[in-house]
């Protein structure tokens, strides 16, 4: 009997973690349009503040933006309410936008120059 309560239980909590885990992963990429995208990018740009990032930090959804990395609060002039929510800091002329608690970065916003060049590549055969 405690054998089968054992392997119910497990089987219970490897689901619930594999749920979690799901949640978890689903809430770290922020998608936003094409357009709106580039909005954001030029206000927060527009600040003129500039961090940058260590060597060894891969800049990549899903990674955990290190400490000695300084983060600010998305400026109001953004005006698109779901990014307002989190932090960034700039690498270059990129955006990293990361959750305040956990500093995963949930978006990398390049510049409107090098998007447009990346879309008419993928178009090209």
């Amino acid at each position: 009997m405690k054998k089968v309560f054992l392997g119910s239980f497990l089987g219970v909590m490897s689901a619930a973690l594999l749920c979690s885990t799901a949640l978890v992963s689903a809430q770290t990429v922020l998608e936003m349009p094409a357009d709106q995208e580039r909005s954001v990018y030029t206000n927060i740009y527009g600040q003129r503040v500039v961090t940058q990032t260590t060597p060894q930090f891969d800049i990549a959804v899903g990674a955990v933006l290190p400490e000695s990395v300084q983060t600010y609060e998305v400026p109001a002039t953004v005006g698109y309410a779901p990014v307002e929510q989190y932090r960034y800091a700039t690498s270059g002329d990129r955006v990293i936008l990361v959750t305040p608690d956990t500093r995963t970065v949930v978006r990398v916003l390049a510049p409107p120059s090098e998007r447009r060049r990346e879309n008419e590549m993928k178009k090209s055969p």
